[in-house]
């Protein structure tokens, strides 16, 4: 479908190559380099061009994208199957490109390991790889890293990026913005000086969020003293960690990813025993509490958002030849009562008639 007059021939004059050049690159066909393709398709673009896919991938070879998703257990509802259900809209939506998907979801550390093994020695066949890998363990680094080196399959990771060899793109949350957010909410909210605790995640790098957070604090209000303690992720039971943290009664809490949210929900009951409580993400339990003042504001990291934005970047990779270059980032959003439902229907977050009863009133 071309508007503006632009046409095939247009964009190969323009480019100096053929049209049957053009319609190659713009139909992700091997007998094209990427250097053209990608000029081609910024032309194709300045142009206001744009191909029917939908009639082209009739003719294009079916590519295999093997997704990977961790953590499934019983608290991956609060972000991760976010993810996955935001990944799974995309192929829903775009599902006549010539795509299939082996979704691979990952109920422990060994069913991780195993499924990058799997694609590292080439028993899975797969054109491009997609992974919410966090926490990834050492021996499955390693075979990330044989999956990175090889260099055969584009690699697309969300949230975080792996050490080892080779490096991957990564669609994620703006954790930098996540964390002045917070910082910057309670340090406006909280009246009185004190112990500011934030509660991070103890991953393979450094707590972005975490540390954006701990910096704005000290920024605005230096009679405010700062203590991170991360916490493991997967695998273990914060809940009595958490509950003697806040029994210490810090003047304000910030817990940096869903789960602390509702260890930290969980400990305080029905009283609340901070002064400023920010949490993170959108689930039932966490908007209940934000509509009965136990917590005062929820950054939203949009995991659909990012699970979406993943599947379709390395879907144009494959079927339109867009270059997979940089990071992505997710912008989070400030969530407090006033706009709290609105949010979680736009983020597709059932509610409870108690908790929309609560955030009515």
């Amino acid at each position: 479908m071309a508007r503006s007059g632009a046409s095939l021939k247009s964009i190969a004059q323009k480019a100096g190559v053929s049209t049957t050049t053009v319609h190659r690159a713009l139909t992700g066909k091997k007998d094209c380099s990427q250097a053209m393709r990608e000029r081609i398709l910024q032309i194709a673009q300045e142009e206001g061009y744009e191909v029917n896919y939908r009639a082209a991938a009739l003719n294009m070879r079916v590519r295999r994208i093997a997704y990977i998703a961790g953590w499934k257990d019983k608290d991956s509802r609060f972000f991760v199957d976010k993810i996955i259900s935001g990944s799974l809209s995309y192929e829903e939506e775009m599902d006549y490109l010539p795509l299939t998907y082996e979704h691979i979801l990952c109920s422990s550390l060994d069913d991780l390991t195993g499924a990058l093994k799997e694609i590292a020695t080439g028993h899975m066949k797969a054109d491009a790889l997609v992974g919410h890998l966090i926490s990834i363990p050492d021996k499955a680094l390693s075979y990330l890293g044989e999956i990175l080196e090889a260099d055969k399959i584009p690699v697309l990771l969300m949230e975080s990026a792996p050490t080892g060899q080779g490096s991957a793109p990564v669609v994620g949350v703006d954790n930098a913005v996540a964390g002045h957010l917070a910082g910057e909410i309670i340090a406006r909210m909280t009246f009185a000086s004190g112990r500011v605790l934030i509660l991070s995640q103890r991953m393979n790098s450094p707590d972005v969020n975490a540390a954006d957070a701990a910096a704005e604090l000290r920024l605005r209000r230096p009679d405010l003293e700062v203590e991170e303690v991360p916490l493991p992720l997967l695998n273990e039971d914060n809940s009595s960690v958490v509950r003697k943290l806040i029994d210490s009664r810090p003047v304000a809490l910030y817990t940096t990813c869903a789960r602390h949210t509702m260890r930290a929900i969980e400990a305080m009951g029905r009283v609340k025993k901070v002064s400023t409580f920010v949490g993170s993400e959108l689930f039932d339990e966490s908007v209940k509490a934000l509509g009965s003042g136990l917590i005062d504001a929820l950054i939203d990291k949009r995991p659909d958002e990012m699970g979406r934005q993943a599947m379709s970047l390395m879907a144009e990779h494959l079927v339109r030849g867009v270059p997979l270059d940089g990071d992505r980032l997710v912008q989070p959003v400030l969530v407090l009562r006033s706009n709290a439902a609105a949010r979680a229907r736009e983020a597709g977050v059932s509610l409870s008639k108690e908790t929309l009863r609560l955030l009515a009133r």
